[in-house]
């Protein structure tokens, strides 16, 4: 019976150093998967998906009509400006066709005033703000102040989150997650209040849940109360959303919720149907104090000193 052939030492080498480079080779591609699955995302990928800020200009045109057939005199106009900064933008200036002092109050709103000398009889005035924004999605900014963020738990007029209906309606939503929590109340919101036309007066949280129905101030004024309720700070904001255009037109002026979440103040527009999604859209010039406070009361964008002049913005 014939001897099976055996392999030579030098064969036998072979084939055990081929082995190690396999083994090696593995090893390595294995080794540097681990490491890309490991690096911090921010580090890799965040620069990339957000984009760079974009300059945006935004112009607000008014016309101060005299409605009589004397002149006016000594007239002042207050107006809203753009809010200093938002989670998605930052205001870089203000320039307009006339002179105006400002000053801004805790919530970051900046209140414009203009003095005007005169007016003739049944003559016009043209005041043109010209708003520079730095658009940027996803931004995030520094950390809200204690005090707003507990004023943004708290029930005020026409926010009526320790009503008993609203609170009942809250405890409904108990998800951990306070994302997933605003995300069901603003589905709920969505599903059981019909868009009307405009209401001239707010009718509030309670009397929209009431009536089931409501232009976009009362649709954030219910989000914002049953927010509150389930303990998700939020508020309501007032401005325009312009969808990108320049000229801010009157139809474009606009109400909306604002919702703290993850450290951000996130858009929650229930009458847009449009949760955490579009944000770079709106112009935010007043987060609105419910209780009256200053020149301008709440949904007010702006105001003239004289009854006898008649503003229009176009």
């Amino acid at each position: 019976m014939p001897k099976k052939q055996g392999r030579s030492c030098s064969q036998a080498i072979a084939e055990r150093r081929y082995w190690f480079k396999v083994l090696l080779v593995f090893g390595i591609a294995v080794l540097g998967g681990l490491l890309l699955y490991r690096l911090p995302v921010s580090s890799t990928t965040e620069n990339a998906v957000q984009p760079p800020p974009v300059e945006r200009v935004m112009v607000q045109r008014y016309e101060l009509k005299n409605q009589s057939g004397r002149v006016q005199k000594n007239l002042y106009f207050w107006v809203y400006g753009a809010v200093e900064h938002t989670d998605t933008s930052r205001l870089l200036g203000i320039a307009s066709s006339r002179e105006y002092h400002q000053q801004t109050d805790r919530f970051g709103n900046r209140l414009l005033t203009f003095h005007i000398e005169q007016i003739p009889p049944y003559g016009s005035v043209i005041i043109e703000n010209k708003t520079r924004l730095a658009i940027q999605s996803g931004k995030k900014t520094a950390a809200e102040r204690p005090e707003i963020l507990e004023s943004s738990l708290r029930a005020a007029p026409l926010i009526e989150s320790d009503d008993p209906r609203i609170v009942k309606l809250a405890r409904s939503f108990q998800q951990a997650d306070a994302t997933q929590r605003a995300e069901a109340i603003y589905q709920w919101v969505v599903g059981h209040i019909q868009v009307s036309d405009y209401q001239p007066q707010p009718l509030g949280a309670a009397k929209t849940l009431e009536m089931r129905q409501g232009d976009c101030t009362e649709f954030a004024h219910l989000y914002t109360a049953m927010a509150r309720a389930a303990n998700l700070p939020a508020r309501v904001v007032a401005g325009y959303r312009h969808e990108g255009r320049a000229l801010m037109r009157t139809d474009d002026l606009h109400n909306w919720a604002e919702v703290y979440l993850d450290g951000r103040w996130r858009i929650v527009d229930a009458h847009a149907r449009n949760f955490l999604q579009d944000e770079t859209g709106y112009m935010a010039i007043q987060r609105l104090d419910m209780r009256g406070t200053g020149v301008l009361k709440a949904h007010q964008r702006y105001k003239v000193s004289n009854t006898a002049i008649q503003v229009r913005q176009f």
